[in-house]
């Protein structure tokens, strides 16, 4: 269904131009055109052009004649021998001496450069003109889609078809077989073509342009980079050693010193207050209280000094000694 409203699209618009570009077609006229090639020579299309057919495409055709006269310098041929279709190395009777010098004088001529790996691929004279005319082009890739289109869509062969062939007078495409060709980039690009442009559609090379142009504007905008925020580096914390026996707050100290004096001596924890002392009220006597200072040395990880345990008479002394000499302190911690 959409390939029918095309078509009757391509009708429409055609019968409302036809008579412009009959006009135009049937006229002689000066096409004289300087093209610069890669290399920055020139040359120019013949000035007297008129209306092309299929047969006698070949006949206007800049590159292609200028590949003849490559070839008829270097070696004894006519023009007249060398056909779009011609086996390079068979039927013209070349050796690898000359198809190199003429390979070289391609470079040199169209100002582009053929790699080894593409050498091979040049077996005809027409894959010669092709490979020149897609280098020629400003969008190769776009160029060469649109030589399969002429091919299949209005039956012109690939190597019929310049960068610069004007559609009308070097194609020979009438008023239909434009709009069909418009019809077949516009499917196969996804992109739509308004009438008012396709006057400026003129040379196979307007028309890549053109399609390039379309291509870019469907490309989503990409947003330029941005640089991460600079954060300044923070050094790594040690995480908190901790000890399980280690008392984590004063109420822990009381608790584990009445515990252990209630085993060392008997006494019940809820009888042991902090002015309770250790040796009037819970009779503890000098081996008794050097066995409780070893025990919360080892516990604590501190030193007591003996003239310093001396001075500890109630359970309230220990405990703000221990806070005052080891407030959350590991057990690993050198002992002082």
């Amino acid at each position: 269904m959409k390939r029918k409203i095309r078509t009757a699209r391509a009708y429409a618009m055609a019968l409302a131009l036809a008579a412009t570009i009959s006009m135009t077609s049937c006229q002689t006229q000066d096409y004289s055109t300087d093209l610069t090639l890669n290399n920055g020579q020139e040359y120019i299309q013949d000035n007297s052009r008129v209306k092309a057919t299929r047969s006698n495409i070949t006949a206007t055709r800049t590159v292609f004649k200028k590949v003849q006269a490559i070839i008829c310098d270097h070696v004894n041929i006519s023009p007249g021998q060398i056909q779009l279709g011609s086996i390079i190395r068979n039927d013209l009777g070349f050796d690898s001496l000359d198809f190199i010098e003429i390979i070289m004088s391609v470079e040199e001529e169209f100002g582009i450069s053929i790699p080894d790996e593409a050498i091979d691929s040049l077996i005809t004279i027409e894959d010669l003109v092709v490979f020149i005319n897609t280098n020629l082009s400003s969008h190769p890739a776009i160029f060469t889609k649109l030589l399969l289109i002429l091919e299949e869509q209005i039956n012109i062969s690939k190597g019929q078809v310049d960068t610069y062939s004007n559609l009308n007078t070097d194609l020979g495409m009438d008023s239909l077989d434009f709009f069909e060709l418009i019809i077949a980039v516009e499917e196969e690009y996804d992109i739509q073509i308004p009438d008012e442009d396709l006057k400026n559609i003129v040379t196979v090379e307007n028309l890549v342009v053109y399609i390039a142009a379309q291509i870019e504007q469907q490309q989503p905008p990409v947003d330029p980079p941005v640089d991460p925020p600079i954060i300044d580096p923070v050094p790594p914390v040690d995480p908190p050693i901790t000890d399980p026996d280690l008392p984590a707050d004063p109420t822990d100290i009381e608790n584990w010193l009445k515990e252990t004096l209630s085993m060392k001596t008997g006494t019940p924890t809820f009888m042991l207050t902090r002015s309770t002392r250790l040796i009037d009220d819970l009779e503890m006597d000098e081996v008794d209280i050097l066995d409780f200072k070893l025990a919360v040395e080892s516990h604590f990880g501190i030193l007591i000094f003996d003239d310093r345990a001396a001075m500890l008479l109630t359970i309230g002394d220990w405990i703000t000694y221990i806070e005052s000499r080891a407030p959350g302190r590991p057990l690993s911690t050198v002992l002082q």
